[in-house]
């Protein structure tokens, strides 16, 4: 899923996201290396990434079940429009 985000907004964004990984899941792996991506159990993880040339984060999930990626994809999604504000 694409969500806008403006320039200037983009790294206080990621910032928050990551603060929030810290804080809402402690013990939940992080691996910063491509974007933020959380990884929530052994099948489930979502990842946040900031595209290069355009004014887009991309969130990106995987499950076990399609309907569980599309939930955290839309969760996440919502979570990350909210940061902007």
């Amino acid at each position: 899923e694409r969500v806008a985000c403006p320039w200037e907004a983009k790294g206080i964004v990621m910032r928050r996201f990551n603060d929030y990984c810290q804080r809402e899941h402690p013990d939940s792996p992080v691996d910063r290396t491509d974007g933020i991506k959380l990884v929530l159990d052994e099948v489930e993880w979502v990842l946040l990434l900031s595209d290069p040339d355009r004014p887009l984060l991309h969130v990106y999930a995987e499950a076990a079940h399609p309907a569980r990626a599309s939930d955290l994809v839309w969760n996440y999604t919502t979570l990350i429009e909210e940061m902007q504000k």
